[in-house]
């Protein structure tokens, strides 16, 4: 965003909202609450690790290497537990009825509260010229 000058907010020498944002008690550090994480898998790894989730779903997730802990959670469907969530997705082929589907995966970042978890954010793409269920 930019000033009332439309110079964007830290390029004024001095500018009083660059202070403002760094002192704001209500804004997390990130990179600090992800530095001091205890848990064992790097967040660059874990977003690495992340990223095959959508190749994992154009096969149904067949020997997708999913925790028994796994939960998925969508805006309107979940959470749905591992079991569910396989059986759900291998009851259709969605490469099958989306020939060109492409997820569109991005954002993909580690929740600095909860560091074993990735979230990121997909705009699906395709043209339904097939069957998918059956």
């Amino acid at each position: 965003r930019g000033s009332a000058s439309g110079a964007p907010l830290g390029e004024i020498p001095g500018d009083p909202r660059v202070k403002m944002m760094q002192d704001n008690p209500e804004v997390v550090d990130e990179a600090s609450m992800l530095k001091d994480s205890s848990f064992p898998i790097p967040p660059s790894e874990l977003i690495e690790k992340a990223k095959l989730f959508p190749t994992w779903a154009r096969s149904s997730f067949a020997g997708a290497p999913i925790a028994e802990d796994f939960k998925f959670v969508a805006p309107v469907v979940g959470p749905i537990d591992k079991a569910t969530f396989t059986k759900a997705f291998s009851s259709f082929d969605l490469m099958e009825g989306f020939p060109d589907a492409n997820t569109r995966a991005y954002n993909f970042h580690v929740d600095p509260f909860e560091t074993n978890r990735v979230w990121f954010s997909t705009r699906f793409i395709g043209t339904h010229t097939g069957t998918m269920m059956g």
